[in-house]
């Protein structure tokens, strides 16, 4: 389940700038289910030192190069270090549903729906120009 999540994600274009909710299978709740109540060192072991961590980088500097070239990107962005402050703020957003209670299948989608409109908003107001047209 864990390879199909990273396939799926490794291959998704415009990950950031266009996010969607789709219906997820319910298998993939129930992993996203049980990550999110693993212990916190398993946790930090698959954010910040796992094969996830690379392609989840992979993708989001995908996307900040394309950005750059299109010319929206901020001048004063490092795109690599971006890229992984992206893929290693998971851990803090599981931290945060914890901290919120937020840790029953139940809390799944919602999790989920504020974990791509945190990324999206930061993504569009943290690194974009203030006049860039992507929506």
């Amino acid at each position: 389940m864990l390879n199909w999540r990273l396939e799926r994600l490794e291959s998704s274009e415009d990950f950031i700038r266009r996010p969607h909710i789709d219906e997820r299978p319910a298998l993939e709740r129930q992993l996203e289910h049980t990550l999110r109540n693993a212990p916190e060192d398993v946790l930090k072991k698959l954010y910040f030192g796992s094969q996830e961590k690379e392609i989840t980088k992979s993708v989001f500097l995908k996307e900040l190069l394309k950005i750059k070239y299109e010319g929206d990107l901020r001048e004063e962005i490092d795109p690599d270090l971006i890229a992984y402050m992206y893929a290693t703020t998971m851990y803090n957003l599981q931290m945060y549903f914890r901290e919120m209670g937020m840790t029953s299948y139940e809390d799944a989608e919602l999790c989920k729906k504020m974990t791509i409109n945190f990324y999206h908003s930061f993504f569009r107001y943290g690194v974009l120009k203030p006049d860039s047209q992507i929506e």
